[in-house]
């Protein structure tokens, strides 16, 4: 049985302290780009739902209006139509 000489122990824990910083290094790049995706997602969902609150509590959209022609809706509370016969 032959021993391995000085110069192949050390390359060879040498090559293991690459891997183990290599692992390493694409843990931490795995683990920040998940909580950048996770923080978008959450800001993406704040201001949609920002968004829709705003929308959906604008002044004016009274019984049915739409947003798109606030100005052509009336609500049905102060519309009257009179029919003479």
């Amino acid at each position: 049985m032959t021993h391995p000489d000085l110069a192949e122990l050390v390359f060879t824990e040498a090559a293991v302290v690459v891997v183990v910083v290599v692992v390493v290094v694409v843990v931490v790049v795995v683990v920040v780009v998940v909580v950048v995706v996770v923080v978008v997602v959450v800001v993406v969902v704040v201001v949609v739902g920002a968004a829709v609150a705003v929308l959906d509590s604008a002044p004016g959209q009274v019984l049915g209006q739409t947003p798109s022609l606030p100005a052509t809706c009336s609500p049905a509370a102060v519309t009257s139509v009179e029919h003479q016969a």
